[in-house]
């Protein structure tokens, strides 16, 4: 009986000591990839990008997105966004971005060279001061570089009347994945950088799925895996576009959208 009870003490041990090693690996597996999260926004733009112990943000959606994306960030436990990319001004990408920095600790923020004159872009502003956070306005590439994760931000090399064309594009990189979001680019922005754009894996549509005469040519370049559109409902031609490619398309007014890369 006594042998019997060593025995089985062991064998408890010993798948003890297996499910720690397996949850160990598991984790270190979790914090090798880049996870992508894209919020259930019907009229805005808001993503997080997760790498290690490393929050990405880009653009915070409007300020009545607060509740879905608080309640995100409680579910991951996110206490601080180590680095904020505001794309351009709009309401539907700045809108929730004094709240964050107001109840969030944040690292750095990166903005375009770009002045709307709005009560929300100078409110903003005024907050990032008093908070004393490293504001870089973006006036020529720039690239963080966290371990495996390369971002690059590319700022207008043009002069553009609207908030749109002025968008910071981002594209990162991961062992080799790309993923590039395009902030609400529109057709004269498109046609000064689309000799320079690589193909993607993971591609933020520009401009809510908006057609332009540059469309055609836009997709068929970025060759996307996987297409995010956020707003109401992108215009047809765009989707049957990005089908003809072989694209998944996912649409932020359905669900929340979660891509990783490993």
């Amino acid at each position: 009986m006594v042998k019997k009870g060593i025995i089985i003490v062991i064998l408890i041990i010993v798948i003890l000591l297996f499910m720690s090693i397996k949850l160990l690996t598991n984790k270190m597996l979790e914090k090798d990839k880049v996870n992508f999260y894209f919020f259930a926004l019907e009229e805005a733009d808001s993503s997080i990008i997760s790498y290690k112990e490393n929050i990405i943000m880009i653009d915070t959606g409007e300020k009545k997105d607060q509740g879905k994306i608080e309640k995100e960030f409680k579910r991951r436990k996110i206490k601080k966004i180590d680095y904020l990319i505001l794309t351009h001004p709009d309401k539907d990408h700045i809108g929730n971005a004094k709240y964050l920095i107001e109840n969030y600790e944040v690292g750095q923020i990166f903005q375009t060279d770009y002045n709307k004159n709005s009560d929300l872009q100078e409110e903003l502003n005024k907050i990032i001061e008093e908070k004393d956070i490293e504001n870089l306005v973006i006036k020529e590439e720039k690239v963080l570089q966290i371990e495996d994760l390369e971002i690059k931000i590319y700022p207008p090399t043009n002069k553009y009347e609207d908030s749109n064309n002025n968008s910071l594009i981002t594209l990162i990189n991961f062992k080799g994945r790309k993923a590039l979001y395009t902030g609400d680019i529109k057709e004269e922005r498109i046609q000064d950088i689309i000799e320079s754009l690589p193909e993607v894996d993971l591609l933020k549509y520009p401009a809510h799925g908006r057609k332009s005469e540059l469309s055609k040519e836009f997709i068929e370049k970025v060759k996307p895996k996987m297409a995010v559109i956020t707003g109401n409902e992108p215009d047809e031609e765009i989707i049957k576009k990005l089908e003809e490619i072989d694209c998944k398309i996912r649409l932020t007014k359905d669900r929340s959208v979660e891509v990783s890369f490993e």
